[in-house]
């Protein structure tokens, strides 16, 4: 909806806000399909049964934009000629978008539909403490047993 009407200040032309905002449709959904199929392989910012981290959700609207504003531009661009006008769309659509998408992701972030969640088995720490045998070294284990300088030769050992 915001793109018919930035397309409308931009232009002047009703008739071409429509075919922009309308064609965008089409192209938006397809684009925005193959950018989530790209997110969901990417592990940064995801928290294991928490979700995306807000850094996370801002990253990926920015990079969506990024995808989105070419597409705008570029279907402005072939449905009005003019390509100053197609920047100018573009331009006005970067700050919108990002916003709209960062509100919209932190939404879905919410929902757990679609989701395929993982048990991961939760360790608890034991309360006995156990005790290990003493370890020595290989230097303790191979030194030659001490003899006293006095004693009875029944307790020296061959």
């Amino acid at each position: 909806m915001d793109t018919i009407f930035l397309s409308f200040i931009v232009t002047g032309s009703i008739g071409d806000s429509l075919k922009i905002g309308f064609t965008e449709v089409i192209t938006k959904i397809i684009l925005y399909y193959l950018h989530e199929r790209v997110w969901n392989m990417i592990p940064l910012g995801r928290i294991q049964s928490k979700g995306p981290t807000h850094g996370r959700s801002l990253f990926k609207g920015v990079t969506w934009r990024a995808v989105g504003t070419l597409d705008t531009m570029f279907v402005a661009f072939i449905i009005t000629g003019k390509p100053i006008s197609a920047l100018k769309i573009g331009g006005f659509e970067v700050f919108t978008k990002i916003g709209l998408f960062y509100i919209h992701e932190r939404i879905w972030s919410k929902i757990k539909w679609g989701r395929i969640v993982h048990e991961v088995p939760v360790i608890q720490p034991s309360l006995q403490v156990e005790t290990l045998p003493k370890t020595t070294s290989f230097e303790d284990q191979n030194k030659p047993e001490e003899v006293p300088l006095f004693s009875s030769p029944s307790k020296i050992k061959a």
